[in-house]
């Protein structure tokens, strides 16, 4: 039985979420999608995470033992979850984004070592999630990669301010672009771990499939002009790695 791996990456208010749904409308299996944010509003919401599987305090010790979150959030959460055979809730009275994080992180760790299909949402904006994807591969995933961003920043930042004042989650403008560049960088070195890879641009009203990455990394282009964004962090490594 083959193992996939999907993953959903790209800048904060790139539309990942959008996309997101855009491949669940067109039919693709998503299988169980590990997302933080809506980890977060589910446990906020007094729902408990039901999971195909049971996990251990001791395994869950162990990941964050090895895991980059500060001890902080590491504390915060071993407080804070409770679980019983396959169900995880939070006994917090709010909801601590980073320990939802965390739990999120562990948990692709829980699918990856038992060999389960599964799909998760992320920034991309740290190296660790390159060791992820690598350690995937090696497992023998079957790994698919839709990797969304814009041509400019402003946009990422207005779309996360629009997003807050609609209840959504924030986040600091700071963060938005340092972490903007980073994503964009680590996206090319991801693809060798990619069995396909599916790049769109999302700067105007309606998202537009740039390339596909085809198996034995073929690159098949949709578009005839492409967003600078695009030939920087994209097209001009694939042709430096060719010269």
């Amino acid at each position: 039985m083959i193992k996939r791996l999907r993953v959903i990456a790209g800048p904060n208010g790139s539309g990942k979420s959008t996309l997101y749904q855009q491949l669940c409308n067109n039919n693709i299996p998503m299988y169980d999608f590990l997302n933080a944010d809506d980890m977060k509003l589910n446990f906020e919401q007094g729902k408990k995470l039901s999971l195909p599987f049971s996990i251990e305090r001791k395994e869950l010790d162990l990941h964050l033992s090895e895991s980059l979150f500060d001890e902080h959030v590491k504390e915060t959460l071993i407080k804070a979850v409770t679980y019983s055979g396959n169900t995880i809730a939070m006994n917090q009275k709010k909801i601590d984004s980073y320990s939802v994080a965390a739990l999120a992180d562990f948990l692709r760790f829980c699918y990856l070592s038992r060999g389960l299909s599964f799909s998760f949402e992320t920034v991309f904006s740290h190296p660790s999630k390159l060791d992820f994807l690598k350690k995937a591969y090696n497992q023998g995933y079957r790994i698919y990669l839709y990797f969304v961003a814009t041509e400019d920043i402003n946009l990422n930042i207005n779309r996360v301010k629009q997003r807050k004042q609609q209840g959504g989650h924030d986040v600091p403008e700071d963060k938005i672009k340092t972490r903007y560049s980073r994503c964009l960088n680590h996206f090319f070195p991801a693809i060798r771990y990619a069995y396909r890879a599916y790049i769109w641009d999302n700067s105007t009203t309606k998202m537009k499939l740039l390339a596909e990455m085809e198996p034995g990394h073929s690159l098949v282009i949709s578009e005839n002009v492409m967003p600078k964004w695009f030939n920087t962090y994209i097209l001009q490594k694939i042709t430096a790695t060719e010269e």
